[in-house]
C-alpha cells in the first residue's frame, strides 16, 4: 500500500481547518458554477443566432486567448445548446479556473454575444514548489524530494514542471518539462521533457541502472471541430541506458526512438468527463545507434468511453494495449500491478513483452463543488466523488501464454478530490481473487 504524504492532503487539511462560510451574496453567485450540470434553458430564444462577440472578464492569471480558443464556438458561428453546454464544462474543468458563467447577451435580429465571467483559482495553489514525501509498503520504501508544478505557465494553461526525488535505497529521478497545446490559434501541441535516472544496486539480472533521456515531440490538428477533434503526433527520443546486473558486465547502449500516431478526442472534459470517447494508436521504433542490439518496434491503443447515467453520475471504460515486436531486451519488459494499471495487486508485480489491461468505472458526484474562501489564498473550490471499479488485464511473452487463466482481476472502491492542490487526488482500495488488499495514494488523472 502506498501512502503519500503529499502538498495536497496537507493543503486539504488546512483548507478545512480554517474555512471561513461565504457570504450570502457569494453563495448566490456560485450556484450555477457548483452545480453538476449546466442548465442551457434560459438560452434557448438564442440557439440559432449568429455570435458576433465573445468577451471574457475576472480573468488576471489566465490570458483570454488560452479560454477562447479552447472553445468550439466562435465569433461568426452560430449558436447551439450542445456546443455552448460542452464549452461552459470544459472551461469549468481547467486547471486554473474554478468556475464559469456564461450570459448570453441579445443584439440585432438574429444576433448575438457571449459573455463568459471567470473565477480563477489561486495563482498560489497553480505554481508551487512543494516537497515529495511517499511510503510504499509493498517494497518498503521511502521517497522523498522537491517538486515545481505549474499549470498556468506563462498565463496560457502551458505545462512547466521541474522535480527531484530519492527513495532510501538511494535511487535518484530528476526531470524537467514543458508542453503546450497552442501556437497562437493553431491548435498545434508541442513538448520537450529531459530525466534522468540512478540506480545505486544492482540487480542479479539485466537491469537500467543508470539512464538519461531527452524527448521531443509535435502534433498537427486534422480537424477544426474541438468537439470531435484529430490529430497527428510526432515525437522522437534520445536515450543513453547503462545497463547491467550484480552477475553481468556493465553496458551503455544508445538509442534514438522515434514515434508516429494518431488521436481523437471528442470528451467533453479532460478532468471529469461525461461524455465522449478518447482514442489514440502510436508505433514507436527504437533504433540502437551505440551498443548492442538492432532495432525494436511496439504499438501502443487505447480508449476510453464516458457516459452520463445521471446528472450525479458517469461509466468510464478504457482499454490499454502495449505490443512489441521481436525480441527487446529484457530491461523493456512491461509492468502490471498498481494504481495506474491494475488495481488489487502490488505496483508492476506482473511483467511481460506484451500487456493488455482494461478498467471500468462508476463514478458517482454526490455533491456539488464547494467553495471556500481561505485568508490569504483567495477562492478555492473541492469536489469529491466516490469510484466503483473492477480491473483486468494481462502480459505476456509469446502467443501459447495468451490464455484465459493469465488474465488477473481486480475490484475495488475510491474516493476521487478534485481542488487546486492537485486537479486530481486519488485513493482506491483493491481486492483480488487471491483475497488480498491493497491501498493506493496517487494523483493525477488515471484516465
Amino acid at each position: 500500500m502506498k501512502v503519500f504524504a503529499s502538498r495536497a492532503a496537507i493543503s486539504l487539511i488546512l483548507l478545512l481547518s480554517v474555512y471561513i462560510p461565504p457570504t450570502k451574496a457569494e453563495l448566490i453567485s456560485d450556484a450555477d458554477a457548483a452545480a453538476q450540470t449546466f442548465d442551457s434553458a434560459p438560452f434557448e430564444w438564442a440557439f440559432g443566432q449568429v455570435i458576433d462577440s465573445i468577451t471574457v472578464y475576472g480573468n488576471k492569471q489566465t490570458k483570454s486567448i488560452a479560454l477562447l480558443r479552447e472553445m468550439e464556438l466562435r465569433v461568426g458561428s452560430t449558436l447551439t445548446k450542445e456546443e455552448l453546454e460542452r464549452d461552459q464544462r470544459y472551461l469549468s474543468d481547467l486547471s486554473s479556473i474554478a468556475s464559469v458563467d456564461i450570459e448570453v447577451v441579445p443584439l440585432e435580429s438574429g444576433h448575438c454575444a457571449l459573455r463568459l465571467r471567470v473565477k480563477e483559482r489561486p495563482n498560489l495553489l497553480i505554481k508551487l514548489l512543494y516537497p515529495v514525501l511517499e511510503y510504499d509498503f509493498d517494497k518498503d520504501r521511502a521517497k522523498y524530494g522537491v517538486k515545481l508544478n505549474d499549470r498556468n505557465f506563462r498565463k496560457q494553461l502551458e505545462n512547466f514542471s521541474i522535480d527531484a526525488t530519492r527513495n532510501s535505497v538511494k535511487d535518484d529521478n530528476a526531470a524537467i518539462g514543458w508542453s503546450t497545446a497552442w501556437l497562437g490559434w493553431r491548435h498545434i501541441g508541442l513538448h520537450a521533457r529531459a530525466s534522468y535516472f540512478h540506480r545505486s544496486d544492482a540487480p542479479v539480472s539485466a537491469s537500467i541502472l543508470e539512464q538519461v533521456r531527452l524527448v521531443t515531440g509535435v502534433s498537427l490538428p486534422l480537424t477544426k471541430s474541438r468537439i470531435s477533434f484529430s490529430q497527428l503526433l510526432g515525437s522522437v527520443a534520445l536515450i543513453r541506458n547503462r545497463v547491467g546486473g550484480a552477475d553481468e558486465p556493465r553496458e551503455t547502449d544508445v538509442l534514438i526512438s522515434p514515434v508516429v500516431g494518431f488521436r481523437f478526442d471528442s470528451r467533453d472534459s479532460s478532468l471529469k468527463p461525461r461524455r465522449g470517447e478518447y482514442f489514440y494508436v502510436t508505433v514507436q521504433a527504437s533504433r540502437v545507434i551505440n551498443g548492442d542490439g538492432s532495432t525494436y518496434y511496439w504499438l501502443g491503443n487505447g480508449l476510453r468511453v464516458f457516459r452520463a447515467v445521471s446528472d450525479a453520475s458517469v461509466v468510464a471504460l478504457q482499454s490499454e494495449l502495449a505490443y512489441q515486436f521481436g525480441k527487446y531486451p529484457e530491461y523493456f519488459r512491461f509492468g502490471m500491478g498498481g494504481a495506474g494499471t491494475l488495481r488489487g495487486y502490488a505496483s508492476g508485480i506482473f511483467r511481460g513483452a506484451h500487456r493488455w489491461y482494461q478498467s471500468a468505472e462508476w463514478r458517482i458526484f454526490p455533491f456539488p463543488k464547494w467553495f471556500f474562501t481561505v485568508p490569504w489564498v483567495g477562492l478555492v473550490d473541492v469536489q469529491l466523488a466516490g469510484v466503483v471499479f473492477l480491473d483486468s488485464g494481462i502480459t505476456w511473452d509469446n502467443n501459447a501464454e495468451f490464455t484465459s487463466d493469465r488474465f488477473h482481476t481486480g475490484g475495488g472502491v475510491g474516493l476521487r478530490i478534485y481542488s487546486p492542490m492537485q486537479d486530481a487526488v486519488r485513493l482506491d482500495l483493491g481486492f483480488n481473487r487471491r483475497g488480498s488488499v491493497h491501498g493506493y495514494f496517487s494523483t493525477g488523472i488515471r484516465f
